[in-house]
């Protein structure tokens, strides 16, 4: 007597509603499941609050322009230089417990740029690019103390740095 052999076939074609051949291993299934994965592992892996949505380090662009500063910000591709970016005149605004790279810059004067609760201090000047380096710590609002070289005081060079809590949304501001 022979043993039983079951011969499996399967079809790469659809019907709308099932598979022809083996169910759980036709190719049809498996594309089945692939696309539920990837269209469900994103939105139960990343809930709101989440680790995966605090920034750990951002990258701020600080432009020294007709005697004032202007922050942008990476959008939420955290690339700088794409649609998506934000923008702040005179106030700089910095998520909680992250690394920071502010890359100075100037369009038009020699500035200079200081945090001085954090004891800080660069210059911003035309055709080269200088940056400050540091990490926030939970929640604040610092000073800060602009000023462009030519001897006259320019308050629009003054402002606050606003460090917020990232549980609360960053970008609420």
């Amino acid at each position: 007597m022979r043993p039983y052999r079951q011969t499996v076939r399967y079809s790469t074609e659809c019907d709308g509603s099932r598979c022809a051949g083996l169910e759980l291993y036709s190719p049809c299934n498996l594309k089945r499941s692939l696309v539920l994965l990837l269209c469900v592992l994103p939105l139960s892996a990343c809930e709101p609050g989440d680790s995966r949505d605090r920034l750990d380090e951002i990258v701020i662009e600080v432009t020294g322009d007709e005697f004032n500063w202007y922050f942008r910000y990476p959008g939420p591709d955290g690339l700088l230089g794409t649609g998506d970016d934000r923008h702040s005149v005179q106030h700089l605004y910095l998520p909680d417990n992250s690394e920071v790279d502010l890359k100075l810059k100037s369009n038009d004067y020699v500035y200079t740029f200081a945090l001085p609760e954090l004891g800080m201090k660069e210059i911003a000047v035309p055709g080269l690019d200088f940056e400050l380096q540091f990490t926030t710590r939970g929640e604040q609002t610092m000073q800060l103390m602009g000023d462009q070289l030519c001897g006259f005081e320019h308050e629009s060079l003054i402002g606050n740095v606003y460090v917020r809590n990232q549980d609360g949304g960053f970008y609420d501001w």
